[in-house]
């Protein structure tokens, strides 16, 4: 929530309003925002939009994840064939209920730059699969050993830990003939670099993850964030870029929307491993504690500082968000709807 201060931001007199990130200005004056937790200066004053403008873009945000999960349902539907068992733990894993943040934030993005998303379906239904096939690898007996996920048993529980694994190779491989169906023929080629990348990255941030568990590596706090980066961040990091490059932006955009990307997606997993800790299981539809003997935020430096670097990563966030506008990156004005998904990934918990 934001208090608009008079002009003279040392006088006490105060008028609630809403966020500065999400509606038009028109006028001089100075704001303190919980979000950046600091006083900001402005030229223009905030216009309150009505209640509809938020219920608006939740409603929004609705109609994108049900998007997905039909484009999900029609991709994986299998058929008795040699993949038959692997499809069916696939689809399995794939429809359970998520919230879809990566496919959202690719396509709202999309939306913010070129107008419509309705022709890259595929490309949101396989970065939810490419997202997909590493929880079904995370929860695994021999990594993290969990039997719930998104409120039902684990892939490895429903089918056995040799079918998760056919799934999950199954759903790298069909995320990638997803996106690249979708893609423009002249990009296809450095969107299959960047997916190569991206396994890469994921696979170096879970050996540094294990290695930091091990005491293979020293415990240091860049040790510790360059995991984050390397897993959720990178993941994020690719989709949104992913949208930018279909949009037709410049090298110089697509690198800045990327870092907003790794934020979000550094934020997004600070807040996932403080619910580990202290959430509870039935609200968010996996088990609690299993991060037990790990090395991350809330568990080697305590919840305190997680929620810190929670704060920092989110106000890095709405700054680049706050900067892509400035650069006429994304020109559409979809910041009620963009500070929603941003509000809504990191305290959804």
């Amino acid at each position: 929530m934001i208090w608009l201060l008079s002009r003279n931001p040392k006088k006490s007199r105060r008028r609630q309003y809403g966020c500065m990130h999400c509606r038009s200005l028109d006028n001089r004056v100075y704001f303190y925002c919980c979000i950046l937790d600091r006083t900001v200066y402005s030229r223009q004053k905030p216009f309150v939009p009505p209640l509809q403008t938020q219920l608006a873009a939740d409603k929004h945000i609705t109609a994108l994840r049900i998007g997905v999960d039909r484009e999900i349902s029609r991709v994986t539907q299998h058929e008795r064939g040699i993949q038959w068992i692997a499809e069916r733990a696939l689809r399995y894993s794939a429809l359970t209920k998520g919230h879809r943040w990566r496919p959202i934030l690719f396509m709202a993005l999309i939306e913010s730059m070129r107008g419509s998303y309705k022709a890259y379906l595929g490309t949101a239904a396989g970065l939810e699969l490419l997202h997909t096939g590493t929880l079904i690898i995370d929860d695994l007996p021999c990594v993290d050993n969990a039997t719930l996920r998104r409120g039902k048993p684990c892939c490895h529980v429903r089918f056995g830990a040799d079918v998760a694994i056919y799934a999950s190779h199954l759903a790298f491989d069909m995320a990638e003939t997803l996106i690249l169906r979708d893609a423009p023929r002249d990009l296809k080629e450095n969107i299959l670099q960047d997916i190569k990348a991206l396994k890469k990255t994921l696979i170096a941030g879970q050996s540094i993850e294990r290695a930091l568990c091990a005491r293979e590596l020293p415990v240091t706090f860049q040790n510790v964030k360059s995991h984050y980066y390397m897993r959720s961040g990178a993941l994020f990091s690719f989709s949104v870029r992913l949208a930018a490059m279909v949009s037709g932006v410049k090298p110089q955009g697509v690198q800045l929307v990327g870092q907003f990307g790794e934020e979000v997606g550094v934020a997004y997993q600070i807040a996932d491993d403080i619910a580990d800790m202290s959430g509870d299981s039935s609200q968010i539809g996996k088990q609690t504690q299993m991060d037990v003997g790990k090395i991350n935020f809330p568990r080697h430096y305590g919840k305190p500082s997680a929620i810190q670097n929670l704060r920092v990563h989110s106000r890095h966030a709405i700054a680049l968000l706050d900067s892509l506008y400035s650069k006429n990156v994304l020109t559409t004005d979809t910041r009620p709807l963009l500070t929603s998904i941003l509000k809504h990934l990191h305290q959804h918990y």
